[in-house]
């Protein structure tokens, strides 16, 4: 069995994501990098974790004719940052937004000129917007800071690259 496309996408994400330690140069650890899993249970919320959220759309704009015709998608990760304070001295330092959205940049675009192919799988790929949140109770704070990536995929075949 083939892997799809997207999936095979997902995995150069969280593999340069994962990357992000003291060791590799980053500022700080990040704890985990976990995706929901297939029945939608979110994981639990643990400082410096990376929660890899994806939804995926048609991108008709890039389909390309041919045997078989080459369909497009945008796949968004929502990556949410949970960068909540440790909650003592003896726990991983409070690291702000701006800081955890800086080095997940540069683990994701690792000073690569073609770091928006994720790999050679994506026709393009682009930071949205970080949008702050934090639960009424207070117990998680980060941002959710989408990464849309463009691919083309056979139309017959979604593991087949176009």
């Amino acid at each position: 069995m083939s892997t799809p496309i997207s999936e095979r996408i997902a995995a150069v994400v969280v593999s340069r994501l994962e990357g992000i330690t003291e060791s590799n140069g980053y500022s700080f650890d990040v704890s985990e990098v976990v995706r929901p899993d297939r029945h939608g249970e979110q994981p639990r919320y643990k400082h410096l974790s990376i929660i890899v959220d994806q939804s995926k759309a048609r991108n008709d704009a890039i389909d390309i004719p041919g045997n078989p015709p080459g369909v497009g998608f945008d796949i968004t990760f929502n990556l949410h940052l949970i960068c909540r304070d440790g909650g003592s001295e003896t726990q991983a330092r409070a690291i702000n937004d701006e800081e955890m959205q800086a080095e997940v940049v540069r683990a994701v675009t690792l000073g690569l000129s073609d770091w928006y192919t994720m790999g050679g799988y994506a026709v393009n790929s682009e930071f949205g917007s970080p949008e702050l949140f934090t639960q009424t109770d207070g117990e998680v704070a980060g941002s959710k800071y989408p990464l849309i990536v463009t691919y083309r995929v056979s139309e017959y075949d979604h593991t087949v690259q176009r």
